[in-house]
């Protein structure tokens, strides 16, 4: 298996890759097919005006696109492509990746960063009508005229930009007759938003004086940011080693390089730089953007930076993830988002595809934490909401929604990764392709009881840890059941959201045991949920491994039974169960393993322009 020789590695690792797609790219849309059309539009633009012999004096004007999305522009492209559908229209991506390698976004500048840049940028063609004088000139406008667009023209082997964003018509050079077609590119320098939705018209005017003699308009639309779900093959994987001290996680770093599938990349986020901040979960959400191009499509891996303001990982995107073919999108960053962890990425997962009902997610469904109803004993919680700038910007991508959102306001993190968590089913009788690992106090507490009945009430929990306790401890402490009860009552509430939102039955929850505390926030005594036992929930799907923490449970006849309940329950899954030991590096943290990593997965076979 590959290994990075530094602690953090930049994901342009794979300059092959890159080649490998410029190289690909360039000769099908760098050089489009050029056609004749016979079919242009025609007609005057709303704001001209036309001359008494208007049949004479009309040119036949032609502006294309790879309406059909076949990575070719030619003949086929014309027909239907002046409004977008699901059927037609061209496609394009924001240029979020850093091809020149100068620490920025290729989009916060005027330039084509080179040809790799060009990949990420959608071609258009004018075609030069015929007829064209000298006195007439050509226009272009691209409605809306706020779209954070630019276009650039070809001129003498070199990219000018010719349109920035806000601005209204433009002119582009006539390089005469010689030239058949002149070449263009249109660059986005953000994503689809609240206040746009990825759609542009352009529209190709020839102007004569005050009077539009020819016009001709193309639709295209952006890419939405798309978020596989833990079923899709694993490419990359982010974890932080920490060496030395209490919190070391040796143990839970080795179970992570010894389990790791053989192609997917290990990086190692350098702690020393970070603030040994490991909570790589939380930190940011992978996703990619899509365009349509020849045998297939083109991915540009783009995460969503979460609002996450403090911790040490702030910088983690800009300083070691961005890179070629590799960006990110910040929603909140001219935003007031509120500092609540519900922002973070371990409350953002995603339902993989699935249909119910009269509807249909081809690429999964987004799922989020809220506030709900507030703590365990029905005080309001302490948890602002997810920023309405992340959660309107998640909604605006419109591919893998509406949002399904399940009540975490009463844990102190407040992550829907604490409780539940989907997983690939690799059984093939089963009615979906995934089940959901699903937290169960009454479980643990079940345990517990047969262990007393048995009379093994000194059967010790978490031994040797500063939180050990015995069976009988646990039993005795009505405080605590009742607690118990009550995060229970809150499981279940959310089992039946699922049940009802994804369809899913009975034996498609996994139950696995858990035990929660209260959590006493010193700010307004409000009292929350917490992991008491390591969450076994909060896994590291890694293919046909799963890696579980060790739950330290009541041992009986030489078995954990917490960990011998996990692995009956996720034996349905087909995958092996690795237990390791994350108590003091992540659970006496708040957290648990899936915490402690953030996996890039692959995309999924279906793109998100078909209906």
């Amino acid at each position: 298996m590959w290994q990075p020789p530094a602690c953090a590695r930049r994901l342009h690792g794979w300059p092959w890759l890159a080649a490998l797609l410029a190289a690909a790219f360039a000769c099908v849309l760098e050089t489009p097919t050029l056609e004749a059309v016979g079919d242009a539009d025609t007609g005057p633009a709303t704001d001209g005006t036309l001359p008494a012999d208007a049949e004479a004096t009309m040119l036949a004007v032609d502006l294309q696109v790879d309406a059909n999305r076949d990575g070719v522009i030619d003949a086929a492209d014309d027909d239907d492509e002046e409004t977008w559908t699901p059927e037609r229209g061209a496609t394009f991506i924001a240029n979020l990746d850093d091809d020149d390698d100068d620490r920025r976004p290729d989009a916060e500048d005027d330039r084509v960063n080179g040809d790799a840049d060009l990949l990420d940028l959608a071609p258009v063609l004018v075609y030069r009508p015929a007829g064209l004088s000298p006195g007439q000139v050509l226009e272009l406008r691209l409605t809306p005229a706020t779209a954070p667009l630019r276009l650039f023209q070809e001129r003498d082997a070199a990219w000018v930009c010719v349109r920035r964003p806000n601005e209204g018509v433009v002119t582009i050079e006539d390089p005469g007759p010689d030239v058949p077609a002149l070449r263009l590119r249109l660059e986005a320098q953000d994503t689809r938003s609240p206040a746009w939705d990825g759609v542009v018209a352009v529209e190709l005017r020839v102007r004569a004086g005050a009077t539009i003699v020819g016009a001709d308009q193309v639709a295209l639309r952006g890419s939405p940011i798309i978020f596989p779900d833990n079923r899709q093959p694993l490419r990359a994987l982010y974890v932080m080693q920490v060496a030395t001290g209490a919190g070391a996680n040796g143990p839970f770093y080795d179970a992570v390089r010894t389990n790791l599938p053989a192609d997917a990349a290990l990086f190692t986020v350098a702690g020393p730089d970070y603030g040994y901040d490991r909570w790589l979960q939380d930190a940011m959400q992978p996703g990619y953007q899509l365009f349509a191009g020849v045998g297939g499509a083109r991915t540009l891996t783009t995460y969503l930076k979460v609002e996450r303001p403090r911790g040490g990982l702030e910088h983690l995107l800009a300083n070691d993830v961005l890179g070629p073919d590799h960006g990110y999108v910040y929603p909140c960053l001219t935003a007031l988002c509120p500092d609540s962890s519900l922002n973070y990425g371990g409350n953002i997962e995603v339902v993989p595809p699935h249909s119910t009902g009269a509807r249909s997610f081809p690429l999964g469904r987004l799922l989020v934490g809220g506030t709900g109803s507030g703590t365990l004993f029905g005080h309001p919680s302490p948890h602002a909401a997810m920023a309405t700038a992340e959660r309107d910007w998640l909604e605006a991508q419109g591919a893998q929604t509406p949002l399904l959102e399940l009540s975490v306001g009463w844990l102190a993190v407040g992550h829907v990764d604490e409780v539940s968590l989907f997983v690939g089913d690799r059984s093939a009788t089963a009615p979906h392709a995934f089940k959901v690992v699903l937290a169960s106090p009454a479980r643990a507490i079940g345990i517990l009881r047969d262990l007393a009945d048995r009379g093994l009430t000194s059967v010790p929990l978490f031994a040797g840890r500063v939180t050990e306790t015995t069976v009988g401890e646990i039993l005795s402490d009505s405080d605590l059941l009742t607690f118990n009860d009550l995060a229970q009552a809150r499981i279940d509430t959310l089992r039946e959201t699922l049940q009802t939102e994804v369809g899913l039955t009975a034996d498609e929850l996994l139950e696995v045991p858990a035990l929660f505390e209260p959590y006493l926030d010193g700010a307004d005594l409000t009292e929350l949920a917490v992991a008491y036992s390591p969450a076994l929930t909060n896994l590291v799907p890694m293919g046909d491994v799963l890696l579980v923490a060790d739950p330290e449970g009541p041992h009986a006849d030489g078995v954990d039974l917490f960990a011998a309940a996990a692995s009956a329950a996720l034996a349905p899954l087909r995958a092996s169960v690795v237990y390791v030991d994350i108590f003091d590096s992540y659970h006496l943290g708040m957290g648990g393993a899936h915490c402690g990593v953030n996996l890039e997965n692959a995309p999924y076979p279906a793109v998100w322009w078909q209906p």
